[in-house]
């Protein structure tokens, strides 16, 4: 998943510079290039584990239930925004902080929470790819000269660490917001290019899977799917942006493209790189391309995609981070005056030590899919929508709508808070 500098002057906003009245093309725009970022290099390796069959129906799947929570956070939103005109506040910007709040006061500190782990996860992720496409980049030019001088991933990682730790202190980051373009254009450059390899190399001479056996593995695939599809904390925004007449609708629609846009893409990158290397594929796809000036291009690419969208990425982690300390530390004179520098320089050091401590790319996306992703996706849209639709049933003609409405969300917040235990258990089960 990747995720838009939040506005400079307002921390825990919406992750979206806020814009009146977007088009449906643009706002579609937005959210495919919210939603899909350097996990896409995981899918293949999630296709072996699963199987060709089993992980494009799961594709399939997720798709559906996840559109289903944005489309309860577009509707939750206008159930907040005519609330408000009752209440005599005109023209009210939701954000993803009033559809916690609706669940519980305290809300807020569950979506800092979730803003954090996502954000922080995404980073350590960034550090990681940077640490195994660096020094295969030597490799792959098949040059003995360049090969003697290829550094170590310890190297690679600190070096970016290094450069990338000033940067993440800026107070904003406007002058980067391009690289997000970019860097949306660069992941699609990575499609297309595991596309055109597979054609160069032809598919793998060993069996393919359909549909595998389910194991703990699968498990935390499932999670890294939800992960996939993790842009729902930008959802309030893109409902904002369109604004009115119909909103609803126009965001209903915005979400629909966004995701069937998505789905082709993953299910691509999916199919091809797993029908490429077949059960010898890595977590890190790319890692299987060793030689060839096209597999060199995918990797310069994408060590130039994660580089640059590292320091847009802990700018959101830096503010959460700060909002959801500020409750605790507000009455202390020297946090307010130096947490903008204290957060960096703590978040920094902690995404690079995850990054050197051998972990895998999957295992990362894993957990992220298995607790912010399922609780901000899946289960905080659906019990908003679902207390809303009891506390607002009164304002609304179609009372059998409302109970089946009411039957829809509950039934999905149960599924995000059964994927939630059994991912994660399945995570820390294979952990020790």
């Amino acid at each position: 998943m990747a995720t838009e500098v939040k506005p400079s002057d307002t921390e825990g906003q919406p992750l979206l510079p806020r814009a009146k009245n977007a088009s449906v093309l643009s706002s579609t725009i937005s959210v495919i290039k919210i939603t899909i970022g350097a996990g896409i290099l995981t899918l293949p390796f999630d296709f072996s584990v699963l199987g060709l069959g089993t992980s494009i129906i799961a594709l399939c799947v997720f798709g559906v239930i996840l559109l289903l929570s944005s489309f309860f956070i577009a509707s939750s939103s206008e159930l907040i925004q005519e609330r408000k005109e009752r209440e005599g506040i005109k023209n009210y910007q939701v954000s993803f902080y009033d559809l916690s709040r609706e669940i519980i006061p305290w809300g807020y500190i569950v979506v800092d929470a979730s803003f954090v782990i996502i954000a922080f996860g995404a980073c350590s992720s960034y550090l990681i790819i940077i640490g195994q496409l660096l020094p295969q980049m030597f490799f792959v030019t098949g040059s003995p000269t360049l090969i003697g001088w290829a550094p170590s991933s310890f190297f690679c990682c600190t070096l970016a660490a290094c450069i990338l730790f000033p940067v993440c202190f800026l107070k904003k980051l406007d002058s980067l917001k391009f690289l997000s373009a970019v860097g949306f254009f660069g992941v699609l450059g990575i499609t297309a290019l595991i596309m055109a390899l597979y054609f160069i190399l032809g598919q793998t001479p060993l069996p393919i899977v359909w549909f595998a056996p389910i194991h703990l593995k699968s498990l935390q695939v499932l999670s890294i799917f939800v992960f996939a599809y993790c842009s729902h904390v930008n959802a309030c925004a893109i409902f904002n942006e369109l604004g009115k007449p119909k909103n609803v609708l126009r965001a209903d629609i915005t979400f629909s493209a966004a995701q069937l846009c998505v789905f082709v893409i993953y299910a691509l990158t999916g199919v091809f790189g797993y029908l490429t290397f077949g059960p010898l594929v890595l977590p890190n796809v790319l890692q299987n391309y060793n030689s060839g000036i096209v597999a060199l291009v995918a990797q310069l690419n994408t060590v130039f995609i994660v580089f640059s969208s590292y320091p847009l990425l802990m700018y959101p982690c830096r503010s959460s981070s700060i909002s959801l300390f500020n409750g605790l530390l507000k009455e202390h004179a020297w946090w307010d005056n130096y947490k903008e520098l204290i957060a960096p320089a703590v978040l920094v050091p902690l995404t690079y030590l995850l990054a050197i401590s051998k972990a895998q790319l999957d295992t990362v996306f894993a957990f992220v899919g298995a607790t912010a992703g399922n609780i901000s996706t899946i289960v905080v849209p659906s019990l908003c929508y679902y207390l809303l639709l009891g506390r607002e049933k009164h304002y609304r003609s179609d009372k059998s709508g409302v109970h089946f409405l009411r039957g829809l969300t509950l039934t999905t917040s149960i599924i995000g808070g059964v994927l939630l235990v059994v991912c994660l258990t399945a995570l820390l089960v294979d952990f020790f």
